[in-house]
């Protein structure tokens, strides 16, 4: 599950748009900060997503892709479509 997040093609994104990413635990854990203060934080090995460490608001994102897609529409809700099937964040 963990190799469904490129690591490097995520990093290179969060550069480009000026996000920090801190990895913890392994890899289990990825730390993401914008320069607005927004924290976003994903557990790959379960797919979950938080932002501002607000647990009851967990979502699920499938790939980079997904979570690429997630933090740009933040706050904003939207449907995200995977070949497996969408998710409402």
């Amino acid at each position: 599950m963990i190799d469904d997040f490129n690591e490097a093609e995520f990093r290179a994104w969060a550069e480009r748009t000026g996000m920090t990413l801190d990895i913890k635990n392994n890899g289990h854990h990825w730390i993401m900060r914008d320069a607005e203060g927004v924290r976003a934080d994903l557990w790959p090995s379960t797919r979950k997503l938080v932002f501002n460490l607000n647990h009851a608001d967990a979502t699920v994102v499938d790939s980079t892709e997904d979570l690429i897609s997630a933090l740009t529409a933040y706050p904003e809700p939207r449907v995200i479509t995977t070949p497996r099937q969408g998710y409402l964040l």
